[in-house]
């Protein structure tokens, strides 16, 4: 198993190893005192798993991490040293929280910065143009798409969720862009000006213009309307 395989089964050994140390009659302070360690032993991994598993979900798309995950484990051999000998001292579990804080910081880090150069280069490459030659209701469709793909890539870190997220919604959108109409930049550029206030008239319009329109079969989409008309 590799490391970066079986990071997730090492916070759990890590967990499992802190809750032992319960087992066993040391008297009520020292119950107490574990107890409280473990607790937050216990928050902390929780955080590094969650941490490790967006890792993990970016990893198997393709995002490069420039930390290692088995930085996971680390604390865990420490404290296992620790509790072979009876109950840690306060000062091995403040290590091992130290350490497993450490983790995840860096774990998130990394993801953070990689997540932010892979994500934005992605969105990049998308023909975002296109959506100007899209219906009313799909362009409206893809134009929220687009703003929550935005959203996602500033996550610092993101969860598992927003990955899967972005993944699902930039695959949406590029099917939508594929099914858009081929068309110029000029007529791209008109669709965008007809989309405009003032409203253009049909005056403003060139014959080359109106017949690049239907050239690129997209003279459906605008509506001529008489001003003051019934």
């Amino acid at each position: 198993m590799t490391a970066s395989g079986s990071v997730l089964d090492k916070a759990v050994a890590l967990r499992a190893e802190a809750r032992r140390l319960q087992e066993g009659e040391k008297g009520a302070t020292e119950l107490a005192r574990t107890s409280n360690r473990v607790a937050e032993l216990d928050v902390l991994i929780s955080a590094l798993a969650r941490v490790v598993l967006a890792a993990r979900r970016a990893a198997s798309l393709g995002v490069a991490l420039s930390a290692g995950l088995a930085l996971a484990d680390a604390g865990r051999s420490n404290l296992a040293r620790h509790a072979a000998a009876g109950l840690p001292s306060d000062r091995a579990f403040i290590v091992a929280l130290g350490k497993v804080n450490a983790s995840t910081d860096t774990i998130a880090a990394a993801l953070s910065s990689a997540w932010a150069e892979w994500a934005t280069a992605r969105l990049a490459a998308l023909p975002v143009e296109r959506v100007a030659l899209l219906d009313l209701e799909p362009r409206n469709q893809a134009t929220g798409w687009h703003t929550r793909l935005q959203s996602l890539v500033s996550k610092k870190p993101p969860s598992s969720s927003d990955i899967d997220e972005f993944s699902r919604t930039i695959e949406a959108l590029t099917t939508a862009l594929d099914a858009a109409p081929a068309a110029s930049g000029e007529v791209i550029d008109l669709l965008k000006r007809l989309a405009e206030r003032p409203t253009l008239t049909l005056a403003d319009l060139t014959d080359a213009q109106v017949a690049a329109l239907r050239q690129a079969d997209v003279a459906d989409q605008v509506e001529l309307r008489r001003r003051g008309g019934p």
